[in-house]
């Protein structure tokens, strides 16, 4: 900044109070060049004191006069002479740029709390003066980045809370800030945001009418507009200076720069004059709407692009705020794109646009339509769509925010669809886009709220809907793809009228539309299309709510629609365990739609709350598909009756295969495929031809009950009722007393009239006697029920001439289950369960167990006591030890398992370690179970207190024994076939070890061939379930085995040291043989059992490698070192034999390491000293060096024994010095 000077004093005295240090040099303060005056600051510096600061802001600026009396003087020329300028334009710019930014953060515009300070600053104030503030706005035309970033800042500083905030724009600061290029735009954005909203400025623009409280409105479009205001100035900066294109704002450089060019058209004459007159002041001028080319195919609603918006790959779940607003905001655009008319054009002027001057007036109005088909309404439509896809989009994001508002656009909505349902180009190429969106937006808006069905209603939008309906059916065939128009329309629709059936009124418009059920009816027919078909079905559930619509549906025959999508079910698909989905899997959508169907005809025969019976469909259901499929409709889900309808099945209720599904089928395609009405009954006189041999009562057929007397009914009273009244009405019959014929005898009211008719009467009497025999018996109450029928039964007895009548009702009830189910809950009680085994209750569960003629239902009942008594804890243990007489142990195991398994096992032929059952043995053992059984009962009969005598039961005596003559059993184990298979995973592993062990020792004190035997088999099961072993020690059997290997008999000592030796390989037997005198026994052994040398010695290896103290003292006090040496001089034989003994043998000397008996080394060279060289030549072979060890030539120590090293510690990677010994 540079301030001319003056030749009067008045000056001079004006500037003597700043008292500002002159000079020429660096520091600062105010300075005379011999020209003009200047402010010298130092570079960096960041300090002003506050009266530079008010000085400078009142400062006057004279006008420039020259020094013209100052150059007569030879004093003044020195300070005359140009000098370096310390900053040049920009940096001193700048700089006085700073100093008035940090001016206005000295006194700012709001105190702590928040509150407007007034007056305002005097800086403020003084800045605010439009001749200042316009010359520091049009600083942005350097577009200088370090001067534009700072008049944005102090423009924005002095700004704040002033008056003169709402006539800023007039400045020209809006044109001039947005013509900058560069990137540092965070102060511009932070300006903008805050002033863009507060200027006292209004567009005439109609299309700005939305965002006229912006100065903006006219330069950047409504979405950037919007997005400062939202977002805020930081995110606005990065969108400003990049690339987006997303439903809230387009923007790019080529945008940006196309705003700085029409901004520089717009004041060009302003940028012009600035140039050769620098004070010259902005004067304001409106700029017309800048159109941006990349927005012209772009619709902006409320804050989105819909066509983005609407794009749901790229954009699929982007987030609609205030959808009610927004809602709104696109009913009113969509009104108004109804609403535009065309242009007024004279004819003349159309003439000369379409066609040219000589064309005639028809054939231009004929190419204006051509033109208008092409262009306008393309353009039209397009609007549209997207004005109705995006209220679509909002009602199914938002339909519970928006349920509780009512759809107001339902005249523009009604109105396009009956336009376009109307328009004969409906099925051209690209037509029907604007239907389709229009009728799915009808479907949101009525799944949004119920209640928006009765404002359709009044619109007349369900006349509409069946235009379209009419329309779009009869072009769908078996090639029609999912994504036609077409389908899209017509599963809408279907959508559409399901919804509006929930209200009366609505459904009353419904029935007065005959078209519509055929319609659906037509579609049910494309398998192709699941998801169509499913839509026409569920709208037949919603139909279904009104007897009216019920019996429409009905008469069109919707039945042979549905029934075949029933089959097309897989229950596999969902049992299987695979993840699926429909969009991926066909079946997954064939299944959904049979689900659907089936819901359809429950609902239509009135199975489902809130739909009404309808009689007619119930009996074509009954025919069809059997009463049992009906009644499992009403009660149970659709999968279960679906998976029914596709599997084989036989029971009372049902006998349903492959060839009934397909007589079912080719029934209704023959119906269904038929252009006249060829059933009066829809199918209510449908038989299948299978009933026609089987006896039906009621809805069971009697001879597979008979059969499964056990099948649980559902209704047992209503079965028993029926079968009673079947056998009267054929009692005259039989009895005597025949009916007379007549015609109503003809005909049977029931769905199996005339079934069975080639069976006698009698045959049907004994069959339903069983029945009702059966009935009575597996359903506790239904005997009440024959209370007033005795005389009926006591009638069949007088049929002389049918004896199996009579027999079939005199047949006694065994009430053998109930009594079992009685005793199983009774068995709970300990008392009890010792008075039925006092009683002899255990022969009788056990012949009814044994039984095969026994029911399956009875044996497993009485599997099912005897785990729950064996169960007992006070005499559940006398109770297996009972079974184990007549039964193999096995068997009371497998009770308590799993009673069908012990069944199972029964019946069937087994051979292995655990059991030995044959047919013989079974026949046998229920040979003696029925006589002990019927022993027990007679003299029960004879006397009711009589107890079971289990005296009689020797501890030796069992029902099985011929299985186990001649046969070694040691703890329910045959030992020969366990040696024969010592895989066999035995039931109970460590107690048959200990039976085994005592069965050892047994005979190791009366020695028999058995031992060999019991010998094998102990080890077998150490060798394959080594944890066996791990309770022995505390068992007490180990110091026997020691004492065993000293036995005289060789077959003892044989067996102790050869279990002695698989022992031994256990830590917890190791560590027990280590303290008891075992070293004795095995060195006895060795010397009596020479053949057994590898053995013994392996089992002193496994011993030695405990590290145990008192085997080392064992060893040294038997003198196990000097016999080992002795046997490696003497002869061990030859060959492998040989080598293996040497092995052993060193392998037991040369391990034991222990420090505690270190002392005894000295007097180990007394013991059994022997040099290399008297060691016999037999050991010079090659294979002997091994067995020395190789400190034979150490020089501590005692050189040449095997016992070298044997109680020392292992050495170590680094051994330390040898420690030296005294006395040796």
């Amino acid at each position: 900044m540079q301030y001319e000077g003056r030749s009067d004093r008045r000056r001079s005295q004006h500037l003597a109070p700043l008292h500002f240090p002159c000079g020429t040099g660096t520091g600062p303060g105010l300075g005379y060049n011999g020209s003009h005056f200047e402010i010298r600051v130092p570079s960096g510096s960041n300090v002003v004191s506050d009266n530079v600061c008010d000085c400078i802001a009142v400062l006057p600026v004279p006008p420039p006069t020259r020094i013209e009396w100052a150059q007569t003087f030879s004093s003044h020329r020195i300070p005359l002479q140009p000098a370096t300028p310390l900053y040049n334009f920009t940096q001193l710019c700048t700089l006085c740029l700073d100093i008035m930014i940090q001016m206005c953060e000295y006194f700012p515009s709001r105190d702590d709390n928040n509150s407007v300070v007034r007056p305002m600053p005097q800086v403020k104030k003084s800045l605010t003066e439009p001749t200042l503030l316009y010359q520091i706005v049009q600083l942005l035309l350097t577009y200088d980045p370090s001067i534009v970033q700072r008049v944005a800042t102090l423009v924005h500083l002095v700004m704040q809370d002033n008056p003169f905030l709402p006539r800023l724009y007039l400045s020209g600061v809006f044109f001039f800030i947005l013509m900058y290029n560069g990137s540092n735009v965070l102060p511009i954005a932070r300006f903008l945001h805050y002033t863009h909203k507060k200027q006292a400025f209004r567009t005439a623009l109609p299309q700005l009418e939305g965002t006229s409280q912006s100065i903006l409105a006219p330069l950047l479009p409504a979405a950037a507009i919007f997005y400062l205001e939202e977002y805020g100035p930081d995110k606005y900066a990065e969108v400003f200076l990049g690339e987006f294109d997303n439903p809230e704002i387009i923007w790019s450089t080529q945008m940006r720069r196309h705003l700085i060019e029409r901004i520089a058209v717009h004041v060009s004459d302003f940028s012009n004059r600035l140039t050769s007159n620098v004070k010259a002041l902005y004067t304001y001028c409106p700029i017309p709407l800048i159109d941006y080319p990349e927005l012209n195919n772009e619709l902006f609603c409320y804050v989105y692009y819909l066509r983005h918006l609407c794009d749901r790959q790229r954009f699929p779940d982007w987030e609609i705020r205030d959808p009610i607003p927004f809602l709104r905001s696109c009913l009113a655009a969509w009104f108004e794109e109804l609403e535009k008319k065309p242009p007024v054009m004279s004819v003349e002027q159309a003439r000369e646009t379409l066609v040219g001057e000589s064309m005639s007036l028809s054939l231009g109005l004929q190419g204006y339509r051509c033109s208008d088909g092409k262009m306008h309404r393309t353009q039209k439509v397009a609007i549209c769509s997207r004005r109705s896809t995006l209220p679509r989009m909002c009602l199914n994001s938002f339909r519970l925010e928006l349920s509780a508002y009512k759809y107001a656009g339902y005249g523009q909505l009604i109105r396009t669809i009956d336009l376009e349902a109307k328009n004969s180009s409906l099925f051209q190429e690209g037509g029907g886009t604007l239907l389709s969106a229009a009728v799915e937006l009808a479907n949101h808006t009525l799944m949004s709220s119920a209640l928006n069905a009765e404002q359709l209603r009044r619109e007349q939008g369900l006349e509409a809907l069946q235009t379209a309906f009419d329309r779009c059916v009869p072009v769908i065939t078996l090639s029609s793809a999912p994504t036609d128009m077409p389908v899209q329309v017509c599963e809408h629709i279907c959508n559409c009228f399901a919804t509006a059936a929930g209200f009366e009124a609505c459904r009353q418009r419904i029935a007065e539309m005959p078209t519509v059920f055929g319609n659906i009816c037509r579609l049910l027919q494309f398998p192709n299309l699941p998801r169509l078909s499913s839509a026409a079905a569920q709208c037949i559930c919603s139909f279904a709510v009104c007897t009216l619509l019920q019996t429409q549906l009905f008469q069109t025959g919707v039945l042979w629609q549905l029934v075949p999508h029933l089959f097309h079910f897989d229950f596999t698909l969902d049992e299987g365990g695979v993840s699926h989905s429909e969009e991926s899997n066909k079946q997954a959508l064939a299944n959904r739609l049979a689900r659907v169907s089936c819901e359809a005809l429950a609902c239509l025969a009135g199975f489902r709350e809130a739909t009404p019976d309808n009689d007619g469909v119930q009996n074509s259901l009954r025919a069809l598909l059997t009463p049992y499929i009906c009644r499992c409709m009403r009660t149970e889900s659709n999968d279960m009756v679906l998976k029914t309808l596709n599997c084989n099945t036989e029971n009372p209720y049902l006998i349903w295969d492959n060839g009934t599904r397909a007589e079912v089928l080719e029934f209704v395609e023959r119906h269904r495929t038929s252009r006249e009405q060829t059933s009066e009954l829809f199918g209510a006189e449908f038989q299948l031809s299978i009933h026609a041999k089987e006896l039906i009562v009621g809805d069971i057929f009697v001879r597979i009950y008979n059969e499964q007397p056990a099948f649980v009914l559902q209704e047992p009273k209503k079965v028993a009722m029926d079968l009673l009244d079947f056998m009267g009405r054929h009692a005259p019959e039989l009895t005597g007393h025949r009916k007379k014929p007549a015609n109503g005898d003809l005909i049977e009211i029931d769905w199996s009239a005339t079934n069975a008719n080639q069976m006698s009467a009698d045959e049907k009497v004994v069959m339903c006697t069983e029945a009702l025999a059966n009935l009575v018996s597996a359903n506790s109450g239904v005997e009440i029920l024959l209370i007033g029928h005795f005389n009926l039964i006591v009638a069949y007895l007088r049929a002389r001439l049918y004896p199996n009548v009579q027999m079939a009702a005199l047949k006694v009830w065994t009430p053998r289950s109930l009594v079992l189910s009685t005793l199983i809950a009774l068995s709970s009680n300990g008392q009890i369960v010792k008075e039925i085994l006092e009683y002899g209750g255990l022969l009788y569960i056990l012949s009814v167990l044994c039984s095969s003629e026994t029911d399956p239902g009875e044996r497993l009942l009485a599997a099912e006591l005897l785990t729950k008594l064996q169960s007992d804890k006070l005499t559940g243990p006398r109770w297996t030890r009972f079974i184990t007489k007549y039964l193999p142990p096995i068997f009371a195991d497998a009770l308590r398992d799993s009673p069908n398994t012990a069944i199972t096992m029964f019946d069937s032929t087994n051979e292995n370690p655990e059991l030995i059952w044959n047919e013989t043995t079974r026949a046998k053992v229920r040979q003696i179970i029925d006589r002990g059984a019927d022993e027990l009962h007679k003299a029960q009969s004879a006397n009711p207190d009589h107890k079971w005598d289990t005296g009689s039961l020797s501890d030796d005596s069992c029902a099985y024994a011929d299985s186990v003559t001649g046969e070694l059993v040691v703890g329910g184990v045959f030992v020969r076939l366990y040696v024969a298979n010592p895989a066999w995973a035995v039931r109970h592993p460590r107690q048959f070890a200990t039976e085994l062990i005592e069965k050892v020792l047994e005979l190791m004190n009366r020695p028999s061939a058995d031992l060999t035997l019991v010998t094998t088999a102990f080890i077998e099961l150490l060798r394959n379930f080594p944890n066996t072993a791990d309770q022995l020690p505390a068992q007490g059997y180990l110091p026997q085995f020691s004492k065993a290997m000293s036995a005289r008999d060789p077959q003892t000592s044989r067996s102790a040291i050869l279990i002695l030796q698989q022992l031994a390989e256990n830590h917890y037997c190791a560590d027990a043989l280590s303290r008891i005198n075992c070293i004795e026994g095995i060195m006895t052994s060795m010397k009596n059992q020479p053949t057994l040398m590898h053995e013994s010695a392996h089992a002193l290896k496994c011993l030695m490698r405990r590290n145990n103290g008192d085997l080392a003292a064992q060893m040294l006090s038997t003198k196990m070192v000097d016999y080992l040496l002795e046997v490696l001089r003497g002869d061990l034989g030859s060959g492998g034999d040989r080598g293996r003994a040497e092995e052993c043998v060193f392998g037991s000397a040369s391990r034991r390491e222990d420090l505690r008996d270190s002392e005894s080394l000295a007097g180990l060279g007394s013991v059994s000293r022997s040099t290399p060289r008297s060691v016999p030549a037999s050991r010079t072979d090659p294979g002997h060096h091994r067995f020395l060890p190789s400190i034979l030539g150490s020089s501590t120590g005692v050189a040449g024994y095997l016992t070298e090293g044997m109680f020392s510690p292992p050495p170590l990677h680094t051994q330390p010095p040898p420690m030296e010994r005294s006395g040796l």
